[in-house]
């Protein structure tokens, strides 16, 4: 499982990123073209002697992208983003620190993955999870990620409700208990677990970011987008659709271990009466 990592300081990446690996998940550093026009996605082998330097190429493209003050021009900050997106892309879910600029007129988290739903779009961007280094009780934060907020005296949308704004626009017949679902399968808020200039602390990791923001947020968005497609793959004129059932197989292949949501999914199978002509090509075994 591919997790990209924004975030702008090395000693909190490091400590992060070196709990994830040793949890099993991969780290998207790069993009590396190779001599035959093939992309190869560099992922993170921790103990090399490069993953400092990768990550400080990485910070740098994001620092320019939110510091809209610093007299980047606007070209020189549409390559920065591109990078960025083009990992998005290839992620399983995004982990984004809200505050990725030293100033407070700097861009956040949140203004980034606004930004990249704009560029990916909705359907195609990854989940999204959201640090901050306290607690997400500050109003002004709240407002930002669950309510609206003013810019530039303009009330604005936070970020969960631009993303309901997207998935309205997307399908306007959604009701709001399924539109609440589909946002809450696409990003949650938690806290990183220290305080002032405390250094982040393994447990911490373990129970905000891995426990209760990875492993809650990536098998709900998994099992909403399952349930879309076996749907989707159920209403098809075309039962053995080969893209949808590869998008499926490629769904079910992230979840691993997480057997509750493969007995669900293989209930809903059964309970919807995909026929077994409409199982011909999905990995049934993943199910088991």
């Amino acid at each position: 499982m591919k997790i990209l990592i924004i975030e702008n300081q090395w000693i909190e990446f490091a400590q992060i990123c070196e709990k994830l690996c040793s949890n099993g998940y991969d780290i998207l550093l790069d993009i590396t073209d190779n001599t035959d026009n093939t992309e190869e996605i560099r992922c993170v082998c921790w103990g090399t002697d490069d993953n400092e330097q990768k990550f400080i190429s990485l910070a740098t493209k994001i620092r320019i992208w939110v510091d809209e003050d610093n007299g980047y021009t606007q070209e020189y900050r549409n390559k920065a983003f591109a990078l960025i997106s083009e990992l998005a892309k290839r992620a399983d879910i995004i982990i984004i620190d809200h505050i990725l600029g030293g100033s407070y007129s700097c861009l956040t988290g949140i203004d980034l993955a606004e930004k990249l739903v704009e560029d990916i779009g909705i359907e195609k961007m990854p989940p999204v999870l959201f640090l901050s280094k306290t607690e997400s009780n500050e109003k002004n934060l709240k407002d930002r990620y669950e309510n609206t907020y003013i810019r530039e005296g303009k009330e604005k949308s936070g970020y969960k409700k631009f993303i309901m704004g997207k998935y309205q626009k997307q399908n306007s017949s959604l009701k709001d208990d399924e539109l609440r679902n589909k946002v809450n399968a696409h990003t949650k808020w938690v806290h990183k677990g220290y305080f002032g200039d405390e250094i982040l602390q393994p447990e911490y990791i373990e129970k905000y970011v891995i426990e209760e923001g990875i492993e809650e947020l990536l098998p709900k968005n998994i099992r909403q987008k399952l349930i879309e497609k076996l749907t989707e793959w159920k209403n098809s004129e075309v039962p053995n659709c080969s893209d949808i059932r590869t998008k499926i197989n490629n769904l079910l292949s992230i979840l691993n271990a997480e057997t509750d949501i493969k007995s669900e999914i293989k209930q809903y199978i059964l309970e919807t009466n995909l026929s077994d002509n409409n199982i011909a090509g999905l990995d049934v075994n993943k199910l088991k």
